[in-house]
């Protein structure tokens, strides 16, 4: 009888499965920074290399992808721009420096989108302005600490009823809101 080793392992394994994995998943442990630094390292240089190979098929499969899947990449995005909020401004502001004309046109759009979606608030807010102006002393109506620089309204439909506020309590404020 010839020994089969490929049949014994298969049943090594299915006798210490549970074992086996748990081995492997402690030695993983164990060598978790290890592998992250050298798997990184080798990761960035394979997918570059890949990247160059198949540039073009692989940025119509990303693109696909995406199409497919909006709410996931927003999701995706969010996540990593919580990480990699440095690198992305800093990426940002290579970009804008590179390209002056594009990133002029880019903040024209997006503040004429911005105006169109957020008519109400200009409107509440240039009322305020024009309407009532902010006393001189007046203290934050929050924190009660510091000087009110700032008008904050709860309601733009109400334009005329705001808030005095110091900057850093108005900046708490509307990231509630």
């Amino acid at each position: 009888m010839v020994f089969d080793e490929k049949a014994y392992m298969k049943e090594y394994y299915q006798k210490n499965k549970v074992k086996i994995k748990k081995q492997t998943k402690e030695y993983h442990e164990e060598h978790k920074e290890y592998y992250k630094t050298y798997m990184k390292k080798y990761n960035k240089k394979y997918h570059k290399e890949d990247y160059e190979k198949n540039k073009e098929k692989i940025d119509k499969k990303n693109k696909e992808w995406v199409e497919k899947n909006k709410e996931k990449n927003k999701e995706n995005k969010r996540k990593w721009l919580k990480g990699n909020r440095k690198e992305f401004y800093k990426t940002n502001q290579e970009w804008r420096e590179r390209n002056p004309e594009k990133d002029k046109i880019e903040r024209k759009k997006a503040l004429k989108k911005w105006r169109e979606n957020n008519k109400q608030k200009i409107n509440a807010e240039s009322l305020a302005q024009k309407h009532i102006p902010i006393p001189i002393n007046q203290i934050c109506e929050i924190c009660k600490k510091r000087l009110a620089v700032e008008r904050h309204h709860k309601d733009y439909d109400k334009p005329l009823e705001v808030m005095f506020l110091c900057i850093k309590c108005h900046r708490k404020l509307s990231r509630i809101d």
